[in-house]
Parts: C-alpha cells; sequence; structure tokens
C-alpha cells in the first residue's frame, strides 16, 4: 500500500460485515480488503485500476442491482470512474463518468433531483469549485430474441418484436421508444437500409409496427451497442455478451435472417390462395383496411419486389395487385401441381387408391361426361364410377356440378378436317354462406386444347361487380384453375352457373380429366 489517500468501510459481498476500501494516488488504483471470517482475516483485491493519483473513493448502488459499486476520481486527467460491483468477488473495468476542466479530487454519490437515481457530485481543489455528473448510470440492456413471425416469415405491413430481458424493464425507462429508435438498423436484400417505423413497447416486447417492407424481401436487424441517451439523463447500451460492462465485445444485436411474403398473402405461407382470396374478400366488405393490397409502390423496386403503399380505400388497385401476385403463385406452383395431378391419375389408374378428399375423377379413362366421345351427350360420370369416387372422396364435389352445353355442328359433318369443340358449363349449388371456392381442372393436354374459359358472375346475386373471378391456364401440363370470390353479401346458393370452359381436339379418342375443389 503505497500513499493511501482515503480509507473507509462498507460491505461490498453483503455478508453482514464490514470490508475496506482505499485510494493509493501512487499506485493508481483501489484496492479492497474482504472481510473474511470477521475475525481480522482479509483478502485482497482490486477494486480498480488504471486511476492516474487517485484521491478519493466512494461507495453506492449506483446501478439499483443490489451490490455497491466503487466510485473514484483523478485529479490528474480531471476525471470520474465508477466500477461496477459484478457480484462475484469482482469489479468491472472502469467506466468513465465524464471530465472536468479542473481537477476532480473529491465524488460523493447523492440523488441531487429526487428521480429515484444517484448522481455524483465532485469537488476541485484546485479551482474550489463544485460540478455534478447527472444521471450518469449506464444501463445494460439484453435482447433476448427478435420475434418475426411464424418461421420468420411476416407480411410486408406486418413488423416484428425485439424482446428484452425481463430485469430490464424497458416499459418504465422514459423516453424509451423515442431515444431508442436510432439505434435500430433495418437491412434489405440488396444492403439497402430501411427506416424503422413506429415503435411501441407491451411489457418487455419492442414492438416495431406499420412497416412497408419490400415483397419477397429478406432482411436483418442489428441494433447499436453504442450509448443512447433517454432525456432524463440515463444512458443505456446493448450488452450482448450479459457480462453487465459495455465492451469492446459489445459490438451489435444482429439478428437471424427473416422474410417477407408476396403481397396478398395473409396466411405468410408463400402462396396467394384460395384461402387469402377469402380473406380478401371479408377485408373487403367489412372495410378492415389491414387486407388491402394496394396501391403498389414500385419506385424504387420492380415487381415482384414492391412494397404496399395502402392508403385505406378498396378499389381497383387493390383487384390488380391481388391478381398479379396470385397469378405469380400460379406460376411457381405449376411444376408440383403437375406432378401431383399426375401421381393422382397414376393412383386411379393403378390399384392405388387412398383417399385424397379433394379431388375427383371419372373413373381412369372415362372422360368428365362419362362417355368416350366428347360429342355424345353428357350424363355425368358412370354409376360405377361415381359409387368408387363416392367412396374415396367422400363427396368432395358434392355442391359443383357440370353439364356440356354446346357442341361445334362441324364435328359431325366434317369430322376429319373441323377441330371438336365443346363447351362445359360449371354450377353450384350450396345450401349455406360461400365465400369463395377454388376449382382445379386437370385435362389431357395431348388430346385436348383449352381454347376459353368465361366467367359466369357466379356471385352477382345481390350486387353488381361481387363476383371476383381468378383463372390460369397452365397448357403446357394441361391444368386450369380457377378462383372464385364473394366480395358483395352472404349467402347460399341454388343451381347458379360459377364459370363455362370450352376445349377442342383433333381426335375422336378418348380424353381424361381430374377436377378437384375446395
Amino acid at each position: 500500500m503505497n500513499f493511501p489517500e482515503k480509507v473507509i468501510g462498507s460491505d461490498l459481498d453483503n455478508d453482514g460485515d464490514l470490508d475496506l476500501i482505499y485510494a493509493s494516488s501512487d499506485d493508481d488504483l483501489i484496492e479492497v480488503l474482504i472481510n473474511s471470517d470477521s475475525q481480522g482475516s482479509f483478502t485482497t483485491i482490486t477494486g480498480g485500476s488504471g486511476i492516474s493519483g487517485a484521491s478519493d473513493v466512494a461507495i453506492a448502488d449506483l446501478d439499483g442491482d443490489g451490490l455497491k459499486d466503487i466510485i473514484t476520481s483523478s485529479p490528474n486527467t480531471r476525471e470520474a470512474f465508477w466500477f461496477r460491483n459484478t457480484g462475484n468477488g469482482s469489479f468491472s473495468s472502469s467506466n468513465n463518468l465524464g471530465s472536468s476542466s479542473t481537477s476532480i479530487d473529491r465524488v460523493v454519490a447523492t440523488d441531487m433531483d429526487g428521480n429515484g437515481r444517484l448522481d455524483v457530485a465532485y469537488r476541485s481543489n484546485s479551482s474550489s469549485q463544485i460540478g455534478l455528473f447527472r444521471n450518469f448510470t449506464i444501463n445494460p440492456l439484453q435482447i433476448t430474441r427478435l420475434d418475426a413471425g411464424s418461421n420468420n416469415i411476416i407480411r410486408v405491413n406486418q413488423g416484428f418484436s425485439l424482446f428484452f430481458n425481463s430485469s430490464n424493464g424497458i416499459n418504465s425507462i422514459p423516453n424509451f421508444t423515442d431515444f431508442f429508435s436510432g439505434a435500430i438498423t433495418i437491412t434489405t436484400r440488396t444492403g439497402e437500409s430501411l427506416p424503422v417505423g413506429d415503435l411501441s413497447i407491451s411489457g418487455n416486447e419492442l414492438l416495431v409496427e406499420n412497416m412497408s417492407f419490400y415483397a419477397l424481401d429478406t432482411l436483418s436487424v442489428e441494433v447499436s451497442s453504442q450509448v443512447v441517451s433517454d432525456n432524463s439523463g440515463g444512458q443505456y447500451f446493448i450488452d450482448t455478451d450479459d457480462d453487465g460492462q459495455q465492451t469492446s465485445s459489445d459490438d451489435v444485436f444482429a439478428s437471424q435472417d427473416f422474410y417477407t411474403t408476396m403481397i396478398g398473402d395473409f396466411t405468410a405461407d408463400f402462396e396467394v390462395n384460395l384461402t387469402d382470396l377469402v380473406s380478401f374478400g371479408n377485408g373487403w366488405r367489412s372495410d378492415n383496411f389491414s387486407f388491402e393490397t394496394g396501391p403498389l409502390d414500385f419506385s424504387s423496386s420492380s415487381f415482384p419486389y414492391a412494397r404496399l403503399a395502402p392508403d385505406n380505400n378498396f378499389n381497383v388497385d387493390d383487384i390488380v395487385a391481388f391478381i398479379r401476385y396470385w397469378n405469380l403463385t400460379q406460376e411457381r406452383n405449376k411444376a408440383a401441381k403437375a406432378n401431383s395431378f399426375a401421381s393422382l391419375r397414376k393412383s386411379f389408374n393403378g390399384t392405388n387408391t387412398t383417399a385424397r378428399t379433394t379431388s375427383r375423377q371419372t373413373n381412369g379413362r372415362n372422360e368428365l361426361d362419362g362417355t368416350s366421345d366428347i360429342n355424345k351427350t353428357a350424363t355425368g360420370p358412370s354409376s360405377a364410377s361415381k359409387e368408387l369416387m363416392d367412396e374415396i372422396f367422400a363427396d368432395s364435389l358434392t355442391f359443383i356440378s357440370y353439364k356440356k352445353v354446346e357442341t361445334q355442328a362441324e364435328y359431325v359433318t366434317n369430322p376429319s378436317q373441323a377441330k371438336r369443340e365443346v363447351t362445359y358449363d360449371f354450377s353450384l349449388s350450396h345450401p349455406d354462406s360461400v365465400e369463395g371456392l377454388s376449382l382445379i381442372i386437370d385435362y389431357d393436354e395431348d388430346k385436348l386444347t383449352l381454347e376459353g374459359v368465361e366467367d359466369r358472375g357466379l356471385f352477382d346475386i345481390h350486387s353488381e361487380n361481387a363476383n371476383v373471378f381468378l383463372s390460369h391456364a397452365d397448357t403446357a401440363n394441361g391444368i386450369l384453375t380457377l378462383n372464385i370470390a364473394n366480395f358483395g353479401t352472404l349467402s347460399s346458393i341454388t343451381d347458379r352457373d360459377m364459370v363455362s370452359v370450352t376445349f377442342s381436339a383433333l381426335s375422336d379418342e378418348d380424353s381424361e380429366m381430374v377436377i378437384s375443389s375446395d
């Protein structure tokens, strides 16, 4: 011990007896003598070092964790320092509380403004001045996880959450959402930094809301560990290694990547399908603008990487945007859909009759109208076929019927030269209110050519333009996908036409179709 400037007693380890702490100006350190047994045995540890000419020492719980910390001063560098009690018989590296234009010779901790935080007052021997470091405490904050939806997939305007350690109490920190937004950086797949948006707090969850991300983007979030200050003098940093100290290892909190799905994909499964169409219709009907899909913003991107610019108004912009992403889904899924129907057809032509509750076929080689000639009158599936299908599919198409309504006359008079065209009408009867439906027709593209699809206004019953009709034809694989939604009054349907589909053939051989509905 060389030139102890001040010696004080305080219980630093909370064992009920006093320990000794002294400042050594010659050794530039604070040394602590831990009272080991209350019988005069002491263990020496270093409370703080690197304090040039350490002249004073004070003991106070500056961060409110129940452990007394060390405060000291350096008259040579005109600075004051805080060494945080870590609770395991050691103290943190120095935290600079501030500096003065004159020497800092004496320090004391006290709550000068009555806000529950200890301030540090100091005196200068050389100038006889008194100064104050107000509400200086640098509080560690730990982010425990980022929540960006199920499987890290969110909608373009959904936002995300950062969860903090429960001991941080971010909901009690004044002005937290105001000053903390500057520490957050959101980066896109192209390296663009996005504005943070609105912040709100629920418990220990920081909600980043009302975002307008790009569709089909890859995002990451970083939170800087740099000290941020509130308007009351409190200071905070992100403690990424959870050691309670601001060190070089606390560079930044970096999230895992998360993803945005398509605009119109309300279930966040990277598909815009019938479920989304029904949700869109329900939102439209109830003026729930969280289901807006337009207008689209292409000011800094191109399709499909659009941003949503909602205007609290449902109109044609929303329908056009929804259709664009619905078509994108159909294009992306056409290979998988073709493979699925190929397997389904194979299962009927073979011996595997495992139930598939959303599909139905008219008995393998028989055509949709139950006959072997596309020109003959439609009679529906054969009785044997229907019995087998009912057994396998449990009435999956109970409410949908179809009939042949038109056959090109030239097929009869000149079969060797003319196209053989046939039009089928599909209709619906359903006892309950209908929000929407999906119909998929898999036809033999080697024998049939799709000539036309006509919307018959299924839901234009009570109001005009209530029917929203989406069709997509994959002619290479012979798959026609139809989605129809009701944007008007919900009601039951009785024998009402849905769609007319026209095919042509250059052969009178049998053709084959598989139909699925939802």
